[in-house]
């Protein structure tokens, strides 16, 4: 294999035990030039795996339709490989000579990992399984954000009178505690009914001041159960009164 020239790797027929989802893939690798010999004399060539799939076999017209890029591998490294220049296994069909050789970095240019044609196909089975597992998490994340944006707007649509005191003050266990709270919650609510920006600012200040009072003289009640129901609450009641993100005020009023 010749500097310039590029392969078109079927991962199936390289590995059989490949993940199903590139089983019938391909990618591509080309020749950065030759690389000397093993101990043994046998010439070595230099082999850059592209960062690109095809479903797929690719010709080599697709192929200089692209910018190739090195693929990374665990933990970074590039997919820089040094292997011997020996007849092509199963699965490996040469497409000819790249239009444009890509540009490696100095780093790419001086990576030297020994390897045979298959390795090239599980190492990119585990860069893709990382990868897999990685969007399958942020897809996680993105499904509890959008559950709990819409609880939150669900929660917030009945306006102030209809913000749910309940889950906040379910938490405080003590029946007398919850008692207590929920008098200055909905004393809060008729105050942040005003029409002032500046009167129901401080109407919500006025809250968290009571609060924290009344963690005060019961000894700390509010712990982090309590602390994240109660802050729901209060981004609630501040948000439907048109107060909208006050989450730093609130920091910085509270003391617990």
């Amino acid at each position: 294999m010749k500097a310039g020239e590029v392969v078109a790797l079927q991962f199936g027929s390289l590995w059989r035990e490949v993940s199903a989802p590139l089983r019938k893939k391909y990618g591509v690798a080309w020749c950065v030039g030759a690389a000397g010999a093993n101990a043994a004399g046998a010439p070595l060539i230099r082999v850059a795996v592209a960062d690109v799939v095809f479903d797929t076999a690719p010709t080599l017209a697709q192929v200089n339709q692209l910018e190739l890029k090195v693929k990374p591998f665990r933990s970074n490294e590039p997919g820089i490989f040094l292997l011997h220049d020996t007849a092509f296994p199963r699965g490996v069909t040469l497409l000819g000579a790249l239009a444009k050789r890509p540009k490696l970095t100095r780093r790419e240019s001086t990576w030297v990992t020994y390897a045979g044609w298959s390795n090239f196909v599980i190492a990119w089975d585990a860069a893709w399984r990382r990868e897999q597992g990685a969007a399958e998490e942020e897809a996680t994340r993105a499904r509890e954000a959008a559950k709990a944006a819409a609880a939150t707007q669900k929660r917030r649509s009945r306006g102030l009178k209809g913000v749910p005191l309940a889950p906040a003050l379910s938490k405080l266990v003590s029946k007398r505690r919850a008692e207590a709270v929920r008098s200055m919650l909905v004393e809060a609510v008729r105050s942040l009914a005003a029409r002032s920006r500046a009167a129901r600012l401080a109407a919500l200040e006025a809250l968290v001041v009571q609060l924290n009072e009344y963690d005060e003289a019961q000894r700390g009640f509010i712990d982090t159960a309590e602390r994240e129901a109660l802050l729901e609450c209060l981004e609630d009641l501040a948000a439907v009164s048109g107060l909208g993100d006050v989450s730093a005020k609130l920091d910085a009023w509270r003391e617990w």
